[in-house]
C-alpha cells in the first residue's frame, strides 16, 4: 500500500456535486460497476477513457516535484495535482476533492508548452530527497528505473488534462 493520487473525469456540475457526498465519492472513484478485468488485460496500460478512474500510483509527488520544483502546492497551473481544491471533508486530507475544468484546462495548457524531455531531466533524486517528496529513497535507488515510472505516468497525466481540456470535464480526485 502507499498514498496513491486518483481522479475521475465527469462534467463540471457532477463532480462539484460528487463532492458533498464523501462516501459517494469514493465509490465512484473505486469504480465497482466497471469491468476491472477488462480494464487490467489491456495491452496499453496507459490508455485513458472519461468513464474511468485514472491512477498516478506513487508518482504523484515525484511528478509535481518535476513540474514545479517544489514540495508544497504552488498555486500555479502546473501544480494541480496538489492545489487547494474544494474538499469533501476540508479537514480530512485523504478526502475527495473537485478539479474544475478551468483547472484542468489550464494545467494542459501549461504542460503543453514543455517537452517529456525538458520535464524529466530536471529529475534530480538528491533534491528529492532534501524536499522530502513520497518515495523519493526508492528514486534514488534507480534513477533510470525512476525516469521511465515518472515518464509513463507523465504521460498518462498529459491524457488525462488533454481529454478534460477537449471535453470541457471537471474531475473528482483524491490523494489517499
Amino acid at each position: 500500500m502507499g498514498v496513491i493520487w486518483q481522479v475521475r473525469l465527469a462534467p463540471d456540475d457532477d463532480a462539484a456535486a460528487m463532492v458533498t457526498d464523501v462516501d459517494g465519492a469514493w465509490d465512484w472513484l473505486e469504480a465497482d460497476d466497471l469491468d476491472w478485468d477488462a480494464i487490467m488485460a489491456r495491452a496499453d496500460k496507459t490508455e485513458v477513457h472519461v468513464d474511468e478512474p485514472i491512477d498516478l500510483d506513487k508518482s504523484w509527488h515525484g511528478l509535481h516535484f518535476l513540474l514545479t520544483g517544489n514540495a508544497q502546492a504552488t498555486g500555479e497551473p502546473l501544480s494541480m495535482l496538489l492545489n487547494d481544491y474544494r474538499k469533501a471533508e476540508p479537514d480530512n486530507p485523504q478526502s475527495p476533492f473537485f478539479l474544475p475544468a478551468e483547472a484542468l484546462t489550464a494545467f494542459h495548457e501549461a504542460i503543453s508548452a514543455l517537452s517529456d524531455e525538458e520535464i524529466l531531466d530536471r529529475l534530480d533524486t538528491q533534491a528529492m530527497l532534501d524536499a522530502d517528496i513520497y518515495v523519493a529513497s526508492v528514486f534514488a535507488q534507480d534513477a533510470a528505473l525512476a525516469r521511465d515510472y515518472l515518464g509513463e505516468n507523465l504521460g498518462i497525466l498529459r491524457r488525462v488534462a488533454q481529454l478534460a481540456a477537449e471535453k470541457q470535464l471537471g474531475a473528482v480526485a483524491q490523494l489517499a
